[in-house]
């Protein structure tokens, strides 16, 4: 699945969205899914701001994993946003 371009920021901010939202139906803090995934507090929240440009494909697939998603959802997810944004746009 990495037809996601983790270089186009409207793609970053949309995977930060969806990550956020997980962890938080999850009621995980930033803390738990660092510690998890063995990354950073800050960049877990670089991520779910759409901010962390160093966004590599292991490392999402290792947050995703731990928030019990995938990469197919996540895809999807992007997918309906971008729908959702043109139809808006129209």
């Amino acid at each position: 699945m990495k037809n996601i371009n983790l270089n186009n920021k409207k793609i970053l901010a949309i995977t930060g969205e969806f990550v956020k939202t997980k962890r938080k139906q999850l009621n995980y803090c930033h803390d738990g899914v660092a510690k998890a995934v063995n990354i950073s507090q800050p960049i877990v929240s670089k991520i779910e701001h759409g901010i962390h440009s160093g966004l590599k494909y292991t490392m999402l697939h290792n947050i995703l994993d731990y928030l019990k998603t995938n990469m197919a959802e996540l895809d999807e997810y992007i997918k309906q946003k971008n729908a959702n944004d043109n139809l808006v746009a129209e």
